[in-house]
């Protein structure tokens, strides 16, 4: 029997799936009332705080036929929206003009003036965000990235303040897990971070919610913080909340939702939302921000 490696035996995923599972939720009744889920994000007001991380940038036409689009269609439908995946202008364009609210991933380039020019199409095409996937700029062998559509390469804090500085549009860093990453957001004025692992990019990664309360308090208030990893259901929404996310991610969980067309996608992610509402109601959680900081314990059993 073959050996498991570390990335087997230790993965980032389990552990992250672990920790959620191990936060208890303390249920209130007494004079609760019906939550208000209504979610504000740059500007844009969503039916849920729940929106959607980049996903599989190749993989949904082989799902369904409608694609990326099909994708849109569905997470609108349901009052969200979507941090894209890697796409180009054309596809952003067609997102946008469809009237669908869409973030755009912009990847590290070694090529700073080629990220530079992504931003501002971006902001061009009608994004309401972008995001740069920091945890992409190494590969598994801890060379920079030899991506598929570019060379990666090294960014510092300055790097990012430069980028931020240069669009209208809210720079997003996702991948951030670290004090020492977000104290250099905090630094270079970015406008927002995702904790996130990448699912599983590499092991032994702390569960981006174990990081959520240290960052939070780096980043004190200066701008969202979401989190984004094995978030599958409402729940795991609630407790991410909880815990102090502005806002949450889910991603790979509305692929099987996608093989159904859009119209799965709205139904799992209005499911999601229903489960995020209904553990609001017996909390006495009226609306999003308004998480009572004692309404989880960590399991000691």
């Amino acid at each position: 029997m073959a050996e498991l490696t570390h990335a087997q035996r230790v993965n980032s995923n389990r552990l992250a799936e672990e920790y959620f599972d191990s936060l208890m939720i303390r249920y209130r009744y007494i004079g609760s009332v019906e939550p208000t889920i209504e979610y504000t994000l740059y500007g844009q007001t969503f039916r849920t705080p729940i929106l959607c991380g980049p996903l599989a940038y190749m993989a949904l036409n082989r799902i369904h036929e409608s694609g990326r689009m099909g994708l849109a269609r569905g997470l609108d439908d349901a009052g969200s929206g979507m941090i894209s995946a890697w796409i180009g202008d054309d596809e952003l364009k067609a997102l946008a003009d469809a009237g669908f609210r869409v973030a755009r991933s912009i990847k590290p380039f070694a090529d700073h003036d080629r990220v530079f020019r992504l931003i501002e199409s971006a902001e061009q095409l009608g994004a309401f965000a972008v995001c740069i996937d920091i945890d992409h700029i190494f590969d598994e062998r801890g060379n920079y990235c030899a991506w598929a559509e570019g060379q990666l390469g090294r960014h510092t804090a300055a790097d990012f303040k430069a980028y931020a500085a240069a669009t209208k549009l809210p720079l997003i860093l996702k991948g951030v897990l670290s004090p020492a990453d977000a104290e250099a957001c905090v630094e270079a004025g970015v406008g927002g971070i995702i904790l996130s692992n990448h699912n599983n990019r590499f092991p032994s990664a702390i569960p981006p919610l174990a990081a959520l309360p240290e960052i939070k308090k780096i980043v004190d208030g200066r701008f969202p913080v979401l989190v984004d990893g094995c978030i599958v259901s409402g729940v795991e929404a609630f407790k991410a909340l909880a815990l102090g996310a502005d806002g949450v991610l889910a991603s790979r969980v509305f692929m099987s939702a996608f093989s159904d067309g859009p119209s799965g996608v709205t139904k799992k992610l209005d499911e999601m939302t229903a489960e995020l509402k209904c553990c609001m109601a017996n909390t006495g959680t009226a609306s999003i921000g308004a998480f009572s900081p004692d309404v989880l314990s960590r399991r000691s059993w």
